[in-house]
């Protein structure tokens, strides 16, 4: 630019003051080096200016290196030409570093025929560009996800009043197995005259301008293939329709197979024989079947939904802890439920349960299946019963005893832990199969054989047999074993009793060594011995069995043991039977047979056998003792028996005749002192009174001696029977306390109750008050004057727990053993025992056993010795 030549503001700003004021473009003025004279405020607030600030910009501020030539470029074109430039597109960097598009041009501004600058006239295009920007942007990914895309997609073009079919991307063509390019350009009412269908939602989808979508079968004619297709028809402006077929076979026949499954589903809940049921949590049943109504015995086709489930519950407080369970796991499996039946009878179920859950897997209900195992139920329940009298026996027994199920020895008592040299602990965590290691090498592959087969339920196996140990001293043991296929817990199991005999074992490793001595003793020996092979035979005996049996040894060896005529007729064909069992391995406990001498008379013989083996042979060693004393001693002690037994019955009869007979004295006895004392008690003396009352108390008691006398017949005959009802037990022993207070005033005794509100349970109301009365009362008794009893009833679990305390004589161990037998009174004198009342018969306590007994329940006494008092304890079962 000349430097003689100002730009002069107000004289441009006159001559263009259209532009300045009032467009909408933004305007501008540079001088020929690139440098800005003016701008309107349009090009400010694009470019985030003041107007103070233009005055120091230039090109360079606004345009990176390419736009910055390109600037140059016009003016030098405007410099040379003097006219107009052309419209052309800049990229500017604003104040705050973002950039603006314009399209601009510009006019040369002369002065005196000579150009001084430039006025620049642009529109912003920003949005313009940024926008075509994103269209190329959309169309390339546009045209990637047209022909990269998962679902096959075709493309049509309206062509007059049919469809041309000109494009497909890459599923289109996988799925074709690339057949797809063969209809390029061909038409659609071609291609689909079968398919009116498709040639209505095209034109449809032409002439509505929007999007359509189907369902349709749609057969292949490459493959021939029928697919459930989902189709997606996509009007494109202005003439394209892009068609995408997602293959939802597989879906249409999920969908197909979920109804049916729903339907299967429904009639097999129906026709289920457990019950089904879908209650909402808070117990209010939505949905059950007809075996539901089935079990708990009401009519199939009654409905209980909108009912309560606890209705059905025998105790519906438990539903609280079942829900709480069945929230926190989400399920409940095997849940034991007492419940009802519409008529009230109780009967046991097993639950599986889970949570209904909602889309946002809320939970909102329960639904399950239960089954009734009242049978069961109360199976296992005598199972456990009979499980502790089995471990009660088996911790008593002198044999070693083990339980072994699935390789795991599931018990094991104290004898049979020390034999081996274990804990009882150490035996229960063992793993699986490792009670094997404890058994011999030579021994364990056939007795482990033998255990399998018994785990299994074989009864192809040998009960009895023997082999080694090695216990954890590293001491061989040789074990007589017995083992016994039996149920427990519901499946089979290995019962095994083993002794330890290896002292036997050494013995007969020793009297194997001294054959010598051992051929002296066999013939020496006052047994009969006789050697029989497995035919049968006679092979050897030793010369005792000439003086039993009347024959000489030649007469019997080499003969069969059954053409003799030793053996009396009537045991011939037992000892066959039990020869061949035997020889095959079984075990022959003893017998007691009758032998007949060669001269004809008979004798009594026990006969035990053993199997034995000689130079790999197997014969029979059968031993006969003469027994006939110790039989005839046998049949005394029967005759002595009997008689025994029937004394035993007379007593008993006695015992029923006297207490009932004596039961109709006794009444006209009470009933004559209660008119004398009701008619002429006030004209009677004082010493009569005394004598009269005398009368009545010896009544009472000789009463209550003849009750207890019944009692004792009943039980004797099993004829005690209960009439057990719901009663308030916490009632029962307050009317109790009540009706012995004249007791305790009299022995100014001192009485504590300590009892809840009430306690229900099924109990025989006099029965128990009988008890009750009778633990009272000897309490009282036993206890010297000003002394405590303390009465305390607390339930426990499942059991009613009544303890009564006393500060008396208190009891030593024998007579605590002594006190619940018949006639176990306790007789106890002398300085400082005056205040005991020795009163009774002994029967009380006996009786008072046998009631708690039938109840199911127990009693116990415990006291820490002599004057340090006793407690009596009795547990009854609440359910």
């Amino acid at each position: 630019m000349d430097m003689d030549i100002d730009y002069n503001k107000e004289e441009v700003r006159e001559k263009f003051k259209d532009l300045f004021e009032h467009s909408l473009d933004l305007i501008y003025v540079n001088d020929l080096n690139g440098n800005f004279l003016d701008a309107n405020e349009l090009t400010l607030i694009s470019l985030g200016y003041e107007r103070k600030d233009i005055l120091n910009l230039t090109f360079t501020d606004l345009l990176d290196r390419d736009n910055l030539i390109k600037a140059y470029n016009t003016l030098k074109e405007i410099t040379k030409t003097g006219k107009q430039s052309a419209k052309r597109e800049y990229k500017l960097k604003t104040k705050t570093g973002d950039y603006i598009f314009i399209e601009t041009y510009g006019i040369p501004l002369k002065k005196n025929g000579r150009m001084y600058g430039i006025l620049g006239i642009a529109k912003n295009i920003t949005k313009r560009k940024k926008t075509a920007q994103k269209l190329k942007e959309s169309a390339e990914m546009f045209k990637a996800l047209f022909k990269e895309g998962p679902i096959p997609a075709y493309t049509w073009r309206k062509i007059g009043d049919d469809f041309v079919f000109i494009d497909f991307n890459n599923a289109a063509d996988k799925i074709t197995q690339g057949n797809v390019e063969t209809f390029l350009g061909t038409n659609a009412f071609e291609m689909y005259k079968d398919r009116p269908d498709i040639l209505n939602d095209l034109h449809l989808c032409m002439n509505e301008k929007t999007h359509i979508t189907r369902e349709m079968k749609y057969r292949y004619s490459f493959s021939k293939d029928e697919k459930y297709l989902l189709v997606n028809y996509g009007y494109v402006d202005p003439d394209l329709i892009i068609v995408r077929t997602e293959d939802i076979t597989e879906r249409k026949k999920a969908e197909e197979k979920l109804k049916e499954s729903e339907l299967k589903y429904r009639d097999m809940i129906n026709n289920l024989d457990v019950g089904f049921y879908q209650v909402a949590l808070d117990g209010t049943m939505i949905n059950h079947n007809p075996a539901h109504n089935k079990i708990l015995e009401y009519d199939q086709t009654e409905s209980h939904i909108g009912k309560k489930v606890t209705d059905f519950w025998q105790f519906p407080e438990d539903r609280d802890n079942y829900l709480k369970q069945i929230l926190k796991d989400s399920y409940a499996k095997n849940y034991i439920c007492p419940s009802l039946t519409k008529e009230g009878k109780k009967v046991v179920v097993q639950l599986n349960s889970h949570l209904m859950l909602d889309k946002e897997g809320n939970p909102f209900g329960i639904e399950g299946t239960f089954i009734d195992i009242t049978e069961k139920y109360n199976l296992e329940q005598e199972l456990r019963e009979s499980e502790e009298k089995f471990r009660s026996i088996a911790e008593q027994s002198l044999l070693g005893i083990c339980v072994i199920q699935d390789d795991l020895v599931k018990y094991i008592n104290k004898q049979f832990a020390d034999l081996i040299g274990y804990t009882i602990e150490e035996v229960k965590n063992w793993e699986p199969g490792w009670f094997a290691s404890v058994i011999h090498p030579d021994d364990r592959d056939w007795v482990i054989e033998k255990a399998k087969k018994k785990q299994l339920g074989s009864n192809d196996i040998k009960n009895y047999y023997q082999y080694r140990l090695i216990n954890k001293s590293k001491k061989i043991i040789w074990l007589d074993n017995f083992s016994k296929t039996i149920l427990f817990r519901g499946r089979n199991a290995n019962l095994v009793t083993v002794v330890n005999i290896t002292e036997r074992k050494i013995t007969e490793q020793k009297l194997k060594e001294s054959e010598r001595k051992y051929r002296n003793i066999y013939e020496n020996t006052p047994f009969s011995v006789v050697l029989i092979n497995s035919q049968g035979v006679v092979v050897d005996a030793n010369p005792t069995t000439e003086v039993m049996f009347g024959y000489k040894i030649d007469e019997i060896i080499g003969k069969g043991f059954m053409d003799l005529s030793i053996i009396h007729p009537d045991y011939l064909s037992t000892i066959f039977a039990l020869f061949k069992k035997f020889v095959k391995g079984e075990k022959m406990h003893r017998i007691d047979i009758q032998i007949q001498r060669k001269n004809g008379t008979i004798f009594w013989a026990n006969l035990q056998a053993a199997l034995m083996n000689i130079r790999d042979e197997t014969y029979v060693q059968a031993l006969f003792t003469d027994i006939t004393k110790k039989k005839e001693a046998e049949f005394l002690v029967d005759e002595e028996l009997k008689k025994l037994k029937e004394l035993d019955q007379l007593r008993k009869n006695l015992i029923s005749r006297v207490s009932h007979e004596l039961k109709t004295p006794l009444v006209s006895i009470s009933g004559g002192c209660e008119l004398l004392l009701t008619l002429y008690g006030e004209k009677l003396s004082k010493e009569e009174l005394e004598l009269i009352e005398l009368i009545e108390k010896g009544g009472k008691r000789l009463k209550h001696l003849v009750d207890n006398l019944i009692d004792i017949s009943r039980i004797e005959y099993s004829k005690f029977k209960l009439q057990k009802e719901s009663n308030d037990l916490s009632e029962l022993i307050r009317d109790v306390s009540k009706e012995l207070m004249f007791l305790l005033r009299e022995r100014k005794t001192n009485l504590n109750l300590t009892l809840p509100e009430s306690l229900f349970l099924k109990m025989d109301k006099i029965r128990i008050e009988q008890v009750i009365m009778n633990l009272l009362s000897n309490a009282i008794k036993n206890t010297p004057p000003k002394g405590d009893i303390k009465i305390v009833l607390k339930k426990k679990g499942n059991w009613a727990e009544i303890s009564i305390n006393d500060t008396g004589i208190g009891l030593t161990q024998e007579e605590m053993d002594f006190i619940f037998t018949r006639f176990g009174k306790i007789e106890r004198y002398g300085e400082g025992y005056e205040y005991i009342d020795i009163q009774g018969t002994g029967l009380g306590l006996y009786i008072s056993k046998e009631i708690v007994g039938l109840h199911e329940g127990e009693i116990r006494a415990e006291s820490e010795g002599r004057n340090k008092g006793s407690t009596f304890i009795v547990k009854l079962p609440i359910s």
